[in-house]
């Protein structure tokens, strides 16, 4: 199944990049540009629209922040392995209070009981066996029918999943990201494993201007 992006509007996305309005222009630049290289908006459309989200691997907050800028039913905790972005998403909180970002490592934190996990591109940064216990632990921690959302990329066609490997070990490298070396999964080996988790699974490939083979597992806890 593809899903045409769908475009919020300016004004949400006025006030969604206003909130990182006090940052230095390197930082406020890589946000502009990660806002047009994938699709945030797409993703946040199949989220819950109430509930309590943890977003795993928030970064400074951008996908955090969407979620709960259209919605005030939900209460967002995003939780990330770099203190520094953790602090610098934490001052786009302001007076709001449900949403707050934690300094976490995802191999190693507790999770807290919620309705609803977002992993937006996480997990191929993360090897094999971690990925596998942080599946673990959020199929453990949703609440009954909670939602696991994972957008991440496809392996096929190859020109494609080569192409945004690429683009992955650029983007690591001028960040200074340091870690496990990239882990991607077929489909077919995500859906085995979600499956075996106690997961039922929805196949979404996003279907974007951009060269990438963006796709999102829609998983139900059963």
């Amino acid at each position: 199944m593809f899903k045409k992006q769908i475009p919020v509007s300016r004004k949400i996305v006025k006030d969604l990049f206003s909130l990182y309005s006090h940052l230095n222009f390197k930082v406020r630049l890589y946000l502009r540009i990660r806002w047009l290289l994938t699709p945030f908006e797409t993703v946040e459309k199949y989220v819950p629209k109430q509930g309590l989200i943890l977003d795993l691997g928030s970064g400074y907050g951008i996908f955090s922040n969407l979620l709960n800028i259209l919605s005030d039913n939900r209460s967002v905790i995003g939780i990330d392995l770099s203190e520094q972005r953790t602090k610098i998403a934490q001052l786009t909180v302001g007076d709001r209070y449900n949403i707050r970002f934690l300094k976490g490592d995802l191999k190693t934190v507790e999770l807290s009981p919620c309705d609803v996990i977002t992993l937006y591109a996480v997990l191929h940064h993360m090897n094999y066996k971690a990925q596998e216990d942080l599946l673990n632990q959020c199929a453990e921690k949703l609440k009954q029918k909670g939602i696991l959302i994972i957008k991440d990329n496809d392996t096929r066609p190859y020109w494609k999943y080569l192409l945004n490997y690429v683009h992955e070990l650029a983007v690591m490298y001028l960040l200074g990201v340091k870690g496990d070396r990239l882990s991607f999964r077929t489909p077919e080996d995500f859906k085995s494993l979600l499956i075996k988790i106690g997961f039922s699974i929805d196949t979404i490939r996003l279907k974007t201007y951009l060269p990438y083979p963006f796709i999102l597992y829609i998983c139900k806890k059963r």
